[in-house]
């Protein structure tokens, strides 16, 4: 009887064994498709744009409660300055129109103002900075001579203006040639951001 049970099971295990070994878990499942490189690039496209649409709009919320800060420009944009001719500027000229309050400028701050340049000889503006939105910002430090220098001592909210000899200004001849011009600026003072310990 023992003999027949053993033969019976063999027989059973041989063919069970037939048809290949039984998955525990069943049928295989099928893998999830992986991300061609294309969908990849797009996906991270995705991702970049939307980290910088958030960094554009963080950097605007910032600027937007720095222009809070700002002293205000009650001047109207200034009109065309006097022609001066073939009058040689040989001096560094400073005028203020209005004092403003606290500490004077050093030169080497970062501030926010509103200027216009115009060429000395014709009068005519080259560069209008004036009541942009949120100022324009100036490292001083970076500035040629006959602007740097010129600011040096203005105050929060003053108004000045600084003529500029050719050989410390930064503006070439309007025609296109190499000499550099001499230079009229008006200028308020809205912002100072001291410097790093300053």
């Amino acid at each position: 009887m023992l003999a027949v049970c053993c033969a019976l099971a063999m027989q059973f295990a041989t063919l069970s064994g037939c048809g290949g070994e039984a998955s525990p878990t069943g049928p295989a499942q099928p893998q999830p498709a992986t991300r061609s490189a294309a969908e990849q690039a797009r996906a991270e496209a995705r991702a970049q744009a939307r980290a910088e649409a958030r960094a554009k709009a963080l950097d605007r919320r910032r600027l937007i409660a720095l222009e809070r800060t700002f002293a205000p420009n009650p001047w109207r944009q200034p009109g065309a300055s006097a022609a001066h001719g073939n009058q040689p500027l040989k001096h560094l000229i400073v005028h203020d129109v209005k004092r403003g309050t606290g500490p004077p400028l050093r030169g080497d701050e970062t501030v926010y103002v509103d200027y216009v340049l115009r060429f000395w000889t014709t009068g005519r503006t080259f560069l209008d900075e004036w009541h942009r939105p949120g100022g324009t910002g100036l490292t001083l430090s970076g500035q040629y001579a006959g602007l740097r220098r010129g600011m040096i001592g203005m105050r929060l909210g003053g108004r000045r203006t600084i003529e500029m000899p050719h050989n410390l200004a930064d503006a070439h001849d309007p025609t296109g040639g190499p000499r550099m011009e001499a230079v009229h600026a008006d200028i308020v003072l809205r912002k100072i951001v001291q410097p790093p310990g300053g």
